[in-house]
């Protein structure tokens, strides 16, 4: 699909939507960073991808939310998986993954295209914050989820900026009734800066992440903070087959670490729950 294509599609998403959200999906599908550009962001992709591959099968059907410009799904079609899409609300960067010769969709997470239950696993980092509300998109990947299907999150760790925020969905204040630099206004009010982007619309906490993964229905396998040079929150979560919440209390959910082969040991015990 060409660029023009590309465009008038989001324009028909926008034009669905109230002004807030047209507003929302503009600043989304114009900016951040991109991976292929930075040595350092690569590098983290990588680690990711390959932690995410030990317990994937390359038989699996994956879905990437928020692929951005596809140096994930570079990676994963390296790998030998030949069936991966990547979804994401940036043109631009879309334009790039599928010059890579990669499957892509302009999607917005809030209400993805895809049928139910239509992937093995999902592969979903650095965008569930970008999103304005985290429920109604952990609600979505549930869908499409296959049973016994696995899904994994990174998000940054916001909770030494924000604090607590949205943790019950009743919280959650609905995109039209804030407006765009709502959080921006939060770290000005409580520690006299702003973040250079207003990209940032659902900061996560341990604790939010959590919740949010219970509330859409998931088994949480592994929770943990990890410190690869910032805080972020990683997560593996399962969709039950019989519809059953568990919590396997052997797993640690708030180890703070640095150190890469204990979390390869994280890993070997999560495959051993799959």
């Amino acid at each position: 699909m060409e660029h023009r294509q590309l465009r008038q599609c989001l324009l028909c998403i926008m034009g669905s939507s109230n002004m807030k959200t047209r507003e929302y999906l503009q600043v989304q599908s114009e900016t951040s960073a991109w991976t292929r550009q930075s040595g350092g962001r690569q590098i983290a992709v990588r680690d990711s991808v390959q932690y995410f591959c030990d317990f994937v099968p390359t038989s699996a059907t994956i879905c990437e939310i928020g692929c951005g410009d596809g140096y994930a799904l570079d990676l994963l079609n390296s790998f030998g998986y030949s069936s991966v899409v990547g979804c994401d609300v940036n043109i631009s960067k879309l334009q790039i993954a599928k010059q890579h010769s990669n499957i892509v969709s302009l999607q917005d997470a809030h209400k993805l295209g895809f049928p139910n239950n239509a992937f093995d696993a999902i592969y979903c980092t650095h965008t569930l914050e970008h999103t304005h509300d985290g429920y109604t998109v952990l609600a979505e990947l549930y869908r499409i989820l296959r049973p016994k299907g696995i899904v994994f999150v990174i998000v940054p760790d916001h909770e030494p900026l924000y604090g607590d925020t949205f943790v019950e969905p009743e919280a959650v204040i609905p995109l039209e009734e804030r407006s765009a630099t709502h959080f921006e206004d939060l770290l000005q009010e409580r520690h006299g800066f702003r973040s250079e982007t207003v990209r940032n619309q659902f900061p996560f906490t341990m604790k939010l992440l959590t919740h949010v993964i219970f509330h859409a229905g998931f088994s949480l396998q592994y929770a943990a903070r990890i410190d690869r040079g910032y805080p972020e929150l990683w997560a593996l979560a399962s969709k039950p087959e019989s519809g059953r919440i568990s919590v396997d209390p052997i797993i640690q959910r708030s180890l703070t670490t640095s150190n890469k082969s204990l979390i390869k040991r994280f890993w070997k015990r999560i495959q051993r729950l799959l």
